[in-house]
């Protein structure tokens, strides 16, 4: 009998935002892949002993060799396209991907965890799903006393994320103005970008729909945003015929609002984790980096509360300033003008002289301060991540 290859295996959870995001985006690609809701004992067994820790999503591409991140489980999708499918080839518009995919991944979960954690109704809906996915063979009230813990660690982040009594106003002000920005947008243009998706899309839409859109006692936010709700429709089917970016490498005004609130709340706190890091490698050079350093100042919806700050955090800061730093891109009169008019100085300033790298899903400190910089792209073709 002939073994059937091994096809590359998301595990996680339908609650999870950041399943969604890889799942999505492998969908509607149309890549080779299976889903596999892990049980409680798959999480804690199998993928902890591959990754370090029992985390979602992972992907496990072949026998023994395994993708922990949705962003590197994302590169390792898109590496399967041709460059002008996976990526925008223009700078601006490759720039704004990169700007989107941060925000969802790192300031997004502000928000879902706010709506999930802090709606008894959304509360209940997750851990009876916990419950089911988790432990299948138990009875539902047993399981979910048995993985109370679960929701009870994922619940307690609400503080590590500056969500306090006193933030929630601005927090909830924050979901509005998304909702509404976004639906604005997507009245006009059907992604981000033109006709097709990029990156930055599906990683808006994983903690949209997995927690906000699909809770019960949340999605309600979604009535009148009818166009940000057809453009999740639409990241959920494969297209019947490719789409393109816009022209020029065109960025819709539609996003400057946005793009211009993203620069004023979370960017001041990226320069937050990456002074905190820079610090702690200057007094403790070779010293291994723990997950968090401290809490920093952070603004949500005009609200001021702090946050703490996680070091892996400077990783995904890094993927943006990869991307901009790039000459390319930052030479760009598209690029500049672009950040001018969204009060971008927070990125253009920035500079992360002791850069971390991700090993089994922490981060550690790179003994390096330069990097090589790719080449710039050919017109038909864009630079990999």
């Amino acid at each position: 009998m002939v073994a059937r290859p091994h096809r590359p295996t998301i595990y996680g959870w339908p609650s999870s935002p950041y399943t969604e995001k890889v799942v999505r985006y492998a969908r509607f690609h149309r890549l080779p892949h299976q889903l596999i809701a892990p049980t409680a004992w798959q999480l804690r067994r199998k993928i902890t002993e591959a990754v370090g820790r029992p985390i979602m999503p992972t992907l496990e591409i072949s026998r023994g060799r395994w993708i922990q991140d949705s962003s590197e489980i994302i590169d390792y999708f898109a590496a399967q396209l041709p460059h002008d499918v996976a990526f925008p080839s223009s700078p601006p518009q490759r720039l704004v991907s990169a700007l989107f995919e941060y925000y969802g991944d790192e300031w997004m979960p502000i928000l879902i965890m706010h709506t999930r954690w802090n709606t008894p109704e959304n509360r209940a809906f997750a851990e009876a799903e916990f419950a089911a996915t988790g432990m299948p063979w138990m009875p539902s009230a047993l399981a979910r006393r048995v993985l109370r813990p679960i929701s009870d660690k994922m619940a307690s982040y609400r503080e590590v994320l500056g969500i306090t009594q006193e933030s929630v106003p601005g927090v909830e002000r924050r979901i509005d103005a998304l909702l509404r920005m976004l639906n604005a947008h997507f009245e006009a243009t059907p992604f981000l970008l033109g006709d097709t998706p990029c990156t930055g899309d599906f990683a808006l839409c994983g903690p949209l729909y997995a927690h906000i859109y699909r809770d019960p006692g949340s999605r309600h936010r979604f009535d009148g945003h009818e166009h940000v709700k057809r453009w999740m429709e639409r990241l959920a089917v494969p297209p019947s015929s490719p789409g393109r970016f816009l022209e020029d490498g065109a960025v819709p005004p539609t996003l400057e609002p946005l793009l211009a609130s993203i620069f004023a709340e979370q960017w001041p706190f990226a320069n937050e984790v990456v002074d905190a890091v820079a610090r702690f490698t200057s007094r403790s050079p070779g010293t291994p980096l723990p997950r968090g350093l401290g809490w920093a100042p952070c603004t949500l919806g005009g609200v001021e509360t702090r946050r703490k700050i996680a070091t892996e955090s400077q990783w995904k800061i890094q993927r943006v300033l990869e991307v901009y730093q790039q000459p390319w891109v930052c030479e760009s009169t598209q690029v500049e003008s672009l950040l001018e008019r969204v009060n971008g100085a927070a990125l253009t300033n920035l500079r992360v002289d002791h850069p971390v790298v991700r090993r089994r899903g922490k981060a550690h400190f790179l003994h390096q301060t330069k990097r090589a910089e790719p080449a710039p792209p050919s017109p038909s073709s864009s630079a990999e991540d």
